[in-house]
């Protein structure tokens, strides 16, 4: 479905592809999909400077054990969105 609407998007409508990235994320990790959530996210973010696409990356580095990544995703949180209390969780 994802890739059907990803494939009908006109290529300037970022907020679309944003979306559209960040709910594709979503499903690949909660599919154990962990490389494919990564890039998802990370695309996401290019599209639309978010800090909910970082939230989620650290939470995705988290989530597989990779702290010192997750670390610097949630530095680059903080930079984005210092109020972010969430992001200071990991």
């Amino acid at each position: 479905l994802l890739e059907s609407a990803r494939r009908k998007a006109p290529d300037d409508d970022h907020m679309l592809m944003y979306y559209i990235y960040l709910n594709e994320g979503q499903i690949f990790q909660k599919t154990s999909k962990y490389m494919d959530a990564e890039e998802s996210y990370t695309l996401a973010y290019n599209y639309h400077n978010s800090p909910v696409p970082l939230l989620a990356l650290v939470k995705l580095k988290f989530e597989v054990g990779d702290y010192r990544k997750a670390f610097e995703y949630s530095e680059n949180l903080m930079k984005t969105d210092p109020k972010n209390l969430e992001g200071l969780m990991y």
